[in-house]
Formats: structure tokens, C-alpha cells, sequence
């Protein structure tokens, strides 16, 4: 049981801070449920909430995915599918 608690406020932990960096305009260039790949002042991090992991690109590495990415996701949106997904509530 305890091991499911730490999943679940770790889990909570990111998505607070991806709502954070939401919230600072930081924009939402890829997110396919379970990995989100957010840019803020040119760099990218990766989170990954199925397995709890943050990723932080280094500047070249984000320039190149940058270059490489065009477009970017509804960020309020995808927030608001993963709360809901995961029987969370919403923001506006």
C-alpha cells in the first residue's frame, strides 16, 4: 500500500509542477498522455508520469528538437485530460 502512495504524490508532484510551468507560459510541445515535452526560455524537460521521471535537455539537444518540432499543444487542454483521466480536478 505504501508503494502505491508514493506513486500517487509523486504523480501529484509533477503534474503541480507542469501546472506551475503552465501557469508561467512555458508552452507544450508534445504530450501523448503519459510524456510531456514542455519548453521554457528554450529549454525542453521531459516528463514522463507513467514512469516517474524528469528529464532535463541540454541547450544544444533542445535546439535541436526545437528545430526539428513545429507546433505546439493545447497545454490547458492536455492538463485538463490527464487530471480527468486520472480523477483529478480540473483547472481553468
Amino acid at each position: 500500500m505504501s508503494g502505491q502512495i508514493s506513486f500517487l504524490w509523486y504523480n501529484n508532484y509533477m503534474i503541480n509542477d507542469i501546472i506551475g510551468l503552465y501557469r508561467k507560459g512555458a508552452t507544450l510541445k508534445h504530450f501523448n498522455g503519459a510524456t510531456w515535452y514542455i519548453e521554457e526560455d528554450g529549454l525542453i524537460t521531459v516528463y514522463d508520469t507513467v514512469m516517474n521521471d524528469i528529464t532535463l535537455m541540454s541547450r544544444e539537444k533542445s535546439e535541436s528538437y526545437l528545430a526539428s518540432t513545429k507546433g505546439e499543444k493545447d497545454f490547458l487542454d492536455c492538463i485538463n485530460a490527464y487530471l480527468e483521466a486520472n480523477e483529478l480536478e480540473k483547472i481553468s
